[in-house]
């Protein structure tokens, strides 16, 4: 039976540790196809998600080790504090009563026919009868040499037939040396009544036994009473309460940390999911080489301004512009350097636009800014701070590069190609007139 539950609870205990260590999110390394910023992301929320798992197991390992030890506990012999109580009352109750009895009278040389001992003697058998849960009872006194001896010892049925059979139930005579030594002996020897923590294995069985010290007429410890009990009748009533507890700890927390791990996959799942649908998104409404909306996003934006701008009397302007002589940029350094300096030109533009504003790629090296809420004063300004910044960076080509813009604020119902068209004469106005211009 012990060898059983020792099996069940480590095979709970491996499972509550299997359950856990399964479900902790050991994040990946993020494909390919996930941005720096999306790995970055998925990254963080994995290191998160460690710290909170290793905040999950420690508290379950101290869990799991301090149950099992519970269990272990219930195969050592470990006593029932409420029996241990009613052992140590019994054990005073009968001390004081053969202090009273003149016990102190006993001498360690007293003859087995002395009346003062038949009379204690008999005292004692009386008190074991109306005391059934006791097995023997006796008592010890410590001699000068530290030599412990029984004073009291009347015959026990250890056996339960109803005879006294052989010297293991025999009466000791006083002065027989008690040959081991337990430490909660001396303990009462030294006025504390004392309990076993475990129980003991001597010529007269496995019993646990209570200790009281017996007073003398002056009030000194005379000498100390012994109880022994069924070391199983005992200890057998709280195992199976032990692994009730410790079974019930094991699993709780086996559950627990198979929930929260399943929920923190989850977790990571519905991450990676979301970050894909948000690339997803962003590619149908991103130009993968600049960063900057593509056409589809603009067109999207520019209805859903325009519908606000007309509820609330606003204007909209748009600046469309180009790389000047961005053609003779990819013939004279490479298409990988005209690549470069449209992607620094989107970072120029995304430094100086708001946050409601639009940079969209329309085509080539033509870019298309939608300002809401804008007129073309502010939008001509905006597009002077564009040339400006675009003349001063260094592209890295040994020659400035310039923009030609063009301005154009949206009139009555016109729609976005009509806007464009507008924009666009402006475009062809500044370049006609030596690029490197602003115009509206």
């Amino acid at each position: 039976m012990a060898s059983s539950w020792i099996y069940l609870s480590l095979a709970v205990v491996l499972l509550g540790l299997a359950a856990m260590a399964a479900g902790l999110p050991v994040i990946r390394p993020p494909r390919a196809s996930h941005d720096e910023e999306d790995r970055r992301r998925l990254l963080s929320a994995g290191r998160r998600a460690r710290l909170h798992y290793l905040a999950v197991a420690l508290p379950f390992l101290l869990i799991v080790c301090s149950s099992f030890i519970l269990i272990l506990r219930g195969f050592s012999g470990s006593r029932d504090h409420r029996v241990e109580g009613l052992a140590l009352g019994l054990a005073r109750g009968l001390a004081a009563d053969l202090s009273e009895a003149g016990h102190a009278e006993l001498a360690n040389d007293t003859g087995p026919d002395d009346p003062r001992l038949r009379r204690l003697e008999g005292r004692l058998v009386a008190w074991l009868s109306r005391n059934p849960a006791v097995l023997a009872a006796y008592t010890m006194r410590e001699r000068a040499d530290g030599v412990v001896t029984f004073v009291l010892s009347p015959p026990v049925d250890y056996d339960g037939n109803g005879r006294i059979n052989g010297e293991r139930e025999a009466r000791l005579p006083p002065g027989t040396v008690y040959p081991d030594s337990i430490e909660e002996l001396f303990l009462a020897f030294g006025g504390r009544p004392s309990f076993q923590s475990k129980p003991s294995t001597d010529a007269w069985g496995r019993t646990i036994s209570a200790f009281a010290p017996i007073a003398g007429p002056d009030g000194s410890i005379d000498a100390i009473v012994g109880l022994d009990f069924n070391a199983e009748d005992l200890t057998a009533d709280s195992a199976p309460f032990q692994f009730i507890v410790a079974g019930l700890c094991l699993l709780l927390y086996g559950a627990i940390a198979g929930l929260l791990a399943v929920q923190g996959r989850s977790k990571i799942l519905s991450m990676r999911s979301r970050l894909d649908r948000e690339r997803i998104a962003r590619l149908a409404t991103q130009d993968h080489l600049t960063g900057a909306a593509n056409r589809y996003a603009l067109e999207t934006a520019f209805e859903s301004s325009v519908c606000l701008a007309r509820r609330n009397g606003l204007r909209i302007s748009l600046i469309l512009f180009d790389v000047d002589r961005f053609k003779a940029v990819n013939d004279s350094f490479g298409h990988a350097a005209g690549d470069r300096v449209l992607a620094g030109i989107v970072g120029i533009a995304r430094d100086e636009i708001r946050a409601s504003d639009l940079l969209a790629r329309w085509g080539g090296d033509e870019f298309a800014v939608l300002l809401p809420a804008t007129g073309v004063d502010g939008a001509l300004r905006l597009a002077e701070r564009l040339r400006d910044r675009t003349r001063a960076a260094d592209f890295g080509l040994g020659a400035p590069v310039s923009l030609s813009l063009g301005v154009a604020c949206l009139e009555g119902e016109e729609d976005l190609e009509a806007l464009m068209r507008r924009a666009d004469a402006a475009l062809y106005r500044a370049k006609s007139s030596g690029r490197d211009k602003a115009s509206a």
